[in-house]
């Protein structure tokens, strides 16, 4: 399902998803990023993204805010503000280190 990159030391291991090999919904990301729903992250969140693409825009997560049942809410890295996401336009989502580019 998932293709992974390497491992970092935080303990969680970047990954790549992508439309077609995963369905992108509620229960993906609750099962998928479960740790990213809390307010205060653990040293091994905070040092991964969650890069969320579309065919319009690529978002870079720090946590996700909030979620129903037709979107998820990202809150962006920098403090730059919240974002909803509808599951039907995302076409990739990837974990990866906060300071790698991809």
């Amino acid at each position: 399902m998932a293709k992974s990159e390497r491992t970092t030391g935080s303990g969680l291991e970047p990954a790549i998803y992508k439309r077609g090999e995963v369905e992108f919904n509620r229960r993906f990301f609750e099962l998928k990023f479960s740790p990213y729903f809390r307010v205060v992250l653990s040293e091994a969140e905070k040092s991964m993204v969650i890069v969320v693409s579309t065919p319009r825009r690529e978002f870079i997560a720090t946590r996700i805010a909030r979620i129903s049942s037709l979107e998820v809410h990202l809150q962006l890295q920098g403090g730059a503000g919240e974002v909803g996401v509808p599951f039907g336009e995302i076409t990739q989502v990837q974990l990866r280190p906060k300071d790698a580019r991809g």
